[in-house]
């Protein structure tokens, strides 16, 4: 999270006109997608070990946090477009 808003600086980049996907979303990943958005950044994209989600106008994390609490993982989110796991969300 500090690389991505130190390389953004370094870019001239407003970090609240940046998007980010998260690649992992356990301990680290969800961490670091709670603490971009606090920065202002957009989270658009979401991977964990089922699903990948996609959303471009932006994933409401504590809505996505619910979802993973109740269902352990990011399966079956309906509020975003699903992708196999096993795509690159980052392409």
């Amino acid at each position: 999270m500090i690389s991505a808003l130190a390389a953004a600086a370094e870019l001239g980049l407003a970090v609240g006109r940046i998007t980010a996907i998260i690649q992992g979303y356990g301990n680290v990943g969800s961490n670091s997608a709670r603490l971009l958005a606090e920065k202002g950044v957009k989270i658009v994209g979401l991977r964990d070990f089922s699903a990948a989600i996609y959303d471009p106008e932006g994933l409401d994390l504590s809505e996505v946090n619910a979802h993973v609490k109740a269902n352990s993982s990011l399966k079956g989110y309906p509020k975003a477009r699903e992708i196999s796991p096993k795509e690159d969300l980052l392409v």
